[in-house]
């Protein structure tokens, strides 16, 4: 398994790149010279009075500078309210791709990755395209597509399936099995360890996830009939209120145990640990957050109803904001935040203080910038922290 400071050549990636855009010249993304060349164009078509040459009205309607802390960059014309979509150089495609790639969406597929890169910053499609190819860590987790099989009988009412996954072969302690429980309207899974493949272990573990999320009508399972009533036996003898039926015939499904396996193998390697059973809940998190095709919304908003919650890591804060504030009496920096940027005051959330005057005079003496943004770290002060290392805590038992 290639480490993750590997996983991606870079010399690999600029060559196919490089291939590619030989045939397609105009294409090209700006370098760094080339984007010094057009801010100054852009300064100069602003303080330009007078009729102005065509390619300074397309320079003007297509792009801006954004100056902070004495740096400039070559923006996206922002219309009101829009997020800050920074351009990036030729040079720096590398390093954003792998930042967003390996850091953040955890090794994420094309659609995820670009739904977090078009909500930030300009990159080409096909720079896209050739570095999630060039990414030897995404073979190992790879899906195989199938042929998706058509659900003939409506879903009148809810269902769920029960699988199991055998991991005998690479035991984590006392666990050697994967429970696989997914809510076939929504598509969420929960992954639970389990010490063996008993009916009254795996009950056991449905009890904890439908008193938490609730219990569905039918039970399915690829186990076979006899394993459905055994679980649902064991259910009405710890959860008498909950009457669930075995399903008449099991609903063909789409399957995602070989891509759960090969997702918790990744895991393993890329982080060099044997406790899968601590892993599951970063794959299931995964699994839950991606965007699925045939489908605009991911199982986790189509469960909740919202999009994935990570704290403030989902808001899109610098970092430098983020290691600030620690408690509540902290929250007023966000406010400040958005006023620096010169968006709206109104966060998402409460107004924490109603004297903003108050906050901007003791902000500078109890909070001291001591950070420069330079070009070199203005992606890293916009990246937002990745969901899937947030643990959601293990069960006890």
């Amino acid at each position: 398994m290639a480490t993750e400071e590997s996983c991606v050549n870079k010399e690999e990636f600029y060559k196919k790149l490089g291939e590619f855009y030989r045939k397609k010249p105009g294409k090209k993304p700006y370098t760094r010279s080339e984007q010094e060349k057009i801010k100054l164009e852009i300064e100069t078509a602003k303080s330009k009075k007078g009729q102005k040459e065509r390619r300074e009205y397309f320079l003007l309607h297509t792009y801006d500078v954004y100056e902070r802390d004495g740096n400039s960059f070559l923006i996206k014309k922002k219309l009101k309210l829009q997020k800050t979509i920074y351009v990036i150089c030729y040079e720096d495609l590398y390093d954003r791709l792998y930042e967003t790639h390996v850091r953040i969406t955890n090794h994420a597929r094309l659609d995820k990755m670009r739904k977090y890169i078009n909500s930030r910053m300009s990159i080409p499609r096909p720079a896209l395209n050739i570095f999630l190819k060039c990414c030897k860590a995404c073979d190992i987790i790879k899906e195989t597509h199938q042929p998706k099989v058509k659900v003939i009988q409506p879903l009148k009412y809810t269902r769920g399936q029960i699988d199991l996954i055998d991991f005998q072969s690479l035991p984590d302690h006392e666990y050697k099995w994967i429970l696989l429980y997914k809510d076939i309207k929504t598509n969420f899974i929960f992954l639970r360890p389990l010490q063996t493949k008993r009916a009254s272990e795996t009950a056991i573990e449905l009890l904890k996830i439908f008193l938490e999320t609730g219990a569905p009508n039918i039970l399915q399972s690829s186990n076979g009939p006899e394993f459905v009533e055994q679980i649902i036996e064991e259910l009405r003898s710890l959860w008498p209120e909950c009457v669930q039926v075995r399903a008449r015939r099991t609903l063909q499904i789409e399957r995602s145990e070989k891509n759960i396996e090969e997702l918790l193998r990744a895991w393993i390697a890329q982080h060099k640990l044997m406790r899968w059973s601590l892993g599951l809940y970063y794959v299931q998190w995964q699994k839950n957050t991606n965007f699925t095709e045939n489908s605009n919304k991911c199982a986790y908003k189509a469960l909740f109803g919202c999009e994935p919650k990570a704290g403030f890591g989902s808001d899109n804060l610098p970092q430098s904001i983020l290691t600030k504030i620690n408690e509540e009496d902290d929250l007023h920096l966000l406010n400040l935040h958005s006023n620096n940027d010169g968006n709206s005051a109104e966060i998402s959330g409460n107004n924490y203080y109603e004297h903003q005057s108050i906050i901007v005079e003791n902000v500078s003496r109890e909070f001291p910038v001591s950070r420069e943004f330079s070009e070199d770290n203005y992606y890293e002060n916009n990246s937002q922290p990745l969901a899937s290392h947030m643990l959601i805590g293990h069960i006890s038992r």
